[in-house]
């Protein structure tokens, strides 16, 4: 069963990285490119907040029954075959969910132009959580529902 408590913390992380994330929006590319404790602290929020995506589509794959992704770029496609995130939205997700990797792994070398612009467009990492948190009061209207009425 889909565990409402464990969602709501992650968006609860989410969230936050999220907040620490736009604290930062006025930083130009010339500061953000010569102040490393700046973009280290950039860099960090978002591998956070990509990483709660991550975890967050796992979970609800994992409760929800759904298909296992073998990698996770596969959770945006499993999560829009459930309608859970919209069609068009998933390839945006893949994009995000790659760019975790690239941070993570630090490929090659990070080019601080390409997190820059990254970092420029969070609010598709808010739009995921505006599309789970519909589907979670969808989903627990419904599983309420089943369950009948309360003694």
């Amino acid at each position: 069963m889909v565990s409402e408590k464990i969602l709501l913390k992650l968006l609860e992380r989410l969230e936050r990285a999220l907040k620490r994330l736009e604290s930062k929006k006025g930083v130009s590319f010339e500061e953000f490119e010569k102040n490393w404790e700046i973009h280290g602290a950039i860099i960090h929020e978002l591998q956070v907040a990509i990483q709660a995506i991550i975890d967050i589509g796992t979970h609800l794959i994992s409760e929800l029954g759904l298909r296992s992704p073998n990698f996770y770029r596969e959770i945006a496609d499993i999560l829009a075959e459930k309608n859970i995130i919209p069609r068009d939205y998933a390839e945006t997700l893949k994009k995000i969910i790659a760019f975790r990797n690239i941070l993570v792994h630090e490929y090659v070398e990070l080019d601080l132009r390409e997190i820059y612009k990254n970092f420029q467009n969070i609010e598709d990492l808010r739009k995921f959580a505006f599309y789970v948190l519909n589907f979670l009061e969808d989903f627990f209207k419904i599983a309420s529902r089943a369950e009948g009425p309360e003694n």
